[in-house]
Formats: structure tokens, C-alpha cells, sequence
């Protein structure tokens, strides 16, 4: 199978994450991990995909009988710097040696280039072309069209470097009113793979009809974390 993304300790590695849990048994097994990155990191904040993507939510399964036990999400936090999460699975069989265990997945939310552009918003709907260009880290994007629709603006864009090479990145975006405002949205971050990608945001109660695009952040997709847990020797 062809792979989306490089494994997730190269991205890692690259970020400057580094990943550690510890674990504890009863009739259950107790996960508790952190991942930690340096201020030098460019990763400004980290987050995992939300417990209701049941594909992306990760899991832990019986390595010896192949059978996924009963996940249960636990406590999370995240601040500037650390990312932990406890998480409880079971109930563990009689005679379990080894458990596979994969994370959520990542989005590590990094610092953007420099990017502006400049429209007009008109009556709805509206589209209005971009097809401009810009690249961080050696990974290169076209910003292809800003869509004004029932109070909302759509950004379509695409990555145009394979993400085989580099990994999945997503953006998210600002708008400026140039009336002294910038709009932005706690991203919503949801796993694209294949282009265009699109943001969306509602459109700010302003009467400005002059906007200026920016890039709020680039996104990084980081695939859930795979260990392999001894939890009896054999």
C-alpha cells in the first residue's frame, strides 16, 4: 500500500517532539503518555483529533489474539510545550503479554510565511481567483480561491508538494476588514488528504467590504503514535 504520509517519529524528529508514556495494570490497562517540544520548536500548538472520528481516534489491541480491547478516552490536556493524555483500556485477558497501542492523530499548528491578499467582497455568492503561491519549509501551496457564500468564506487551496515526501499539510486561516480588526476562528482541524482542501469561516459582523487574506497557520498532520506495550513477560 502506497503511504500518505512519512512515519510519524520522522515528524516528530523533525518538529522536535519528543514522545513518552508510562503504564500501570489492574483488571485494566492504564496509559498515560506526553509529548514535549522546546520553545525553539516551530510548533506553536499541538492537538489531537477529537474522540468522535472513530477512525482516527486511535486504539489498543491484544498483540497475542489479534483483539481490540474496550478503549476509553480518559483525561487530556495541552498547553504551551506539553501535550499528556490518560487513557484506560480493557479488560485485559488471562495470560496477555503485548499490547499494541496507537494515538490520535497530530496536528501540530505551526508558525505561517508571510501571506496577503487583497479582495472586495460583493453580494452573495460570490467566488473571487487567487492562484497564488507560497512556500514554508520547502513545501510549496496554491491558494486558489476565496468563495463568499451565506455568510461564510470558503478558502480552496491545494498542496502541491506530494505528501508522501513531506507529510499532510493543511492551512487555516485570518481576515483583515483593514478597519484596524483581524478575524480569526479557533481552527477546526479535520484530516484532508486529497485537493483542493477548503477552510471555512463566518463572515465577521463588520460593514467592511475590503478584506486582505492572510495565512493564520500551517498544519502539520502527524499519524498516530504505534508502540508495542509488554505488559507480562512471557
Amino acid at each position: 500500500m502506497e503511504r500518505i504520509s512519512p512515519p510519524a517519529h520522522e515528524l516528530l524528529e523533525k518538529l522536535g517532539i519528543t514522545f513518552s508514556y508510562n503504564t500501570r495494570y489492574d483488571k485494566d490497562l492504564h496509559i498515560s503518555y506526553t509529548m514535549n517540544w522546546r520553545p525553539t520548536s516551530p510548533v506553536q500548538i499541538l492537538t489531537e483529533e477529537r474522540q468522535g472520528s472513530v477512525s482516527e481516534r486511535g486504539f489498543v489491541i491484544d498483540a497475542d489474539s489479534g483483539k481490540a480491547l474496550n478503549l476509553r478516552g480518559g483525561r487530556g490536556s495541552s498547553r504551551q510545550g506539553i501535550l499528556s493524555r490518560e487513557i484506560s483500556a480493557g479488560p485485559l485477558a488471562e495470560g496477555t503479554n503485548r499490547i499494541l497501542f496507537k494515538s490520535r492523530t497530530l496536528f501540530a499548528m505551526l508558525e505561517a510565511p508571510e501571506f496577503a491578499f487583497d479582495f472586495k467582497m460583493g453580494a452573495s455568492p460570490e467566488t473571487v481567483s487567487v492562484k497564488q503561491k507560497f512556500i514554508y519549509d520547502d513545501v510549496e501551496f496554491m491558494i486558489e480561491e476565496i468563495v463568499f457564500d451565506k455568510n461564510e468564506f470558503t478558502v480552496r487551496y491545494s498542496q502541491l508538494t506530494p505528501p508522501a515526501e513531506v507529510g499532510v499539510y493543511q492551512l487555516s486561516f485570518a481576515f483583515d476588514d483593514r478597519l484596524g480588526h483581524v478575524w480569526r476562528t479557533t481552527p477546526d482541524v479535520k484530516l484532508a488528504v486529497r485537493n483542493p482542501k477548503e477552510y471555512t469561516m463566518t463572515v465577521p459582523n463588520t460593514p467592511s467590504k475590503n478584506w486582505t487574506l492572510l495565512v493564520e497557520h500551517v498544519v502539520l498532520v502527524i499519524p498516530g503514535i504505534e508502540t508495542e506495550i509488554t505488559v507480562r513477560e512471557e
